[in-house]
């Protein structure tokens, strides 16, 4: 059986309303503020 008090779990999620001061059409590439969001997953395993 595996040590289960051995193993953490973290989860971020980073969401942008506004970048650069605006949320649509930021860098006038037609690129929105929602396209940076980001999810950052990570598992620790002590041993």
């Amino acid at each position: 059986m595996w040590p289960v008090q051995n193993i953490q779990l973290g989860l971020q999620y980073t969401w942008y309303f506004n970048f650069n001061g605006a949320s649509k059409n930021y860098d006038a590439a037609d690129r929105n503020a929602s396209g940076n969001n980001s999810l950052y997953m990570v598992i620790w395993v002590v041993f």
